[in-house]
């Protein structure tokens, strides 16, 4: 057997005793170039078998990620539907409409947040999949602005205030216009639940010279620098937003769009001081 066909049956998965009684056939002194070539080989598997465990344990990681964001952002509103369907229940005779109406309005705002964080996850599983696809058509981008800035008065807390403001002399795009949509709000979302009750936070578009510029700004609690490299990653969430509501998806979903589109993301963030999250598009 020459030595290409013996390190072949090497690389084929034979044991190590039957390694030692090939070599053994061969003269001691013809033996070297063999040992230093599968001593090499097996270390290229050990090599391969160790970057193969580190992916089953992130694998295993993100998982237990998964599981432990899911319970958390679906226990908080069945909690909350739980609760306010209790209390109808038990007091039906002695509650007046308001209440009622009040209760109902708990239920459904909570049964609107888990459907959206289910949508969320069947989104990224979409995308994985290669099931997205963008749908361009030409929309004006200064109108949807503004339907998402009034849409969005509504989820602001206490004196928080949310202010649009567009630059150039076009406002018509040639985009997705759901999933822009998508992104502004998941972006005008985070900003909100990021900022403090006085919090003060502003969307600018622009479109100048074949490019269009989307940028949301809060004055929340900024993004660590240490973290800032992993925030578009699937389930991540910051160390700082550990007690905030979140799955760690929207992020991720607004990247994976934005680079559908042929765009970039660009964030820029100081703790305590707000963050910055522009997308540019080549129009």
């Amino acid at each position: 057997m020459d030595t290409s066909t013996f390190l072949d049956v090497v690389n084929e998965g034979t044991s190590f005793e039957d390694i030692r009684f090939r070599l053994e056939k061969y003269p001691a002194e013809t033996r070297l170039p063999f040992m230093e070539e599968i001593i090499e080989r097996l270390n290229k598997k050990l090599s391969t078998n160790n970057e193969s465990l580190l992916k089953v344990q992130e694998i295993n990681q993100t998982m237990r990620r998964v599981i432990s964001l899911a319970s958390h952002e679906f226990r908080s509103p069945l909690s909350s539907i739980q609760l306010s369907a209790a209390l109808i229940q038990r007091y039906y005779d002695r509650l007046d409409r308001d209440k009622i109406l009040a209760h109902l309005s708990k239920i459904q705002s909570a049964v609107m947040e888990l459907n959206a964080t289910v949508n969320d996850f069947l989104l990224v599983e979409n995308i994985g999949a290669g099931e997205t696809k963008p749908v361009l058509a030409k929309f004006d981008l200064k109108s949807l602005a503004l339907e998402i800035t009034q849409d969005m008065q509504l989820m602001l807390q206490d004196n928080q205030s949310l202010e649009y403001k567009h630059s150039g002399l076009q406002s018509q795009v040639l985009l997705d216009r759901n999933w822009i949509k998508h992104c502004i709000v998941n972006l005008l979302s985070n900003a909100i639940r990021y900022s403090g009750s006085e919090g003060k936070i502003l969307l600018e578009t622009e479109i100048r010279c074949k490019t269009c510029v989307i940028r949301v700004k809060d004055d929340g609690i900024g993004i660590p620098k240490k973290d800032q490299p992993r925030i578009f990653e699937p389930f991540y969430r910051a160390d700082n937003a550990s007690n905030i509501t979140g799955t760690g998806l929207g992020l991720h979903i607004v990247d994976r769009f934005v680079r559908q589109l042929n765009g970039t993301v660009h964030v820029k963030s100081c703790l305590h001081l707000g963050s910055t999250f522009t997308l540019i598009f080549n129009i």
